[in-house]
């Protein structure tokens, strides 16, 4: 698809569907102010198949100011630890076979909190 800048071109990528379940823990998150904690409430009563929790993820983590404040940082742990590495939207890339340094600008209170990158 074609931008309006002449010669540029925006690349859409298409996001896997969810399941059944996974758009019903979606439409309990949507409208929720919490949605870090049904995220996780859902996946700890084993409601979210591992092929959704990379959309959830990305709902809860991205469109909540700071999704650690309800949900500690060890349930994150656990959850990130059970999807595993994902990219959002999907793109063919491979895992990073050694660690690398990732900046990111923060305010001083939450210099010592989780990033997600």
């Amino acid at each position: 698809m074609a931008s309006s800048a002449p010669g540029s071109e925006r690349l859409i990528l298409p996001v896997p569907r969810l399941s059944e379940a996974g758009s019903l823990v979606m439409s309990e998150m949507s409208p929720s102010r919490q949605r870090p904690c049904v995220l996780i409430d859902a996946f700890k009563a084993d409601r979210i198949s591992r092929a959704d929790l990379p959309e959830l993820v990305h709902f809860a983590w991205t469109y909540d100011d700071s999704p650690t404040s309800d949900v500690g940082e060890p349930a994150w742990m656990d959850l990130f630890e059970h999807v595993g590495f994902f990219t959002h939207p999907p793109v063919q890339i491979s895992r990073p076979r050694s660690p690398i340094t990732l900046y990111r600008g923060t305010t001083a209170d939450r210099l010592m909190r989780m990033s997600w990158a």
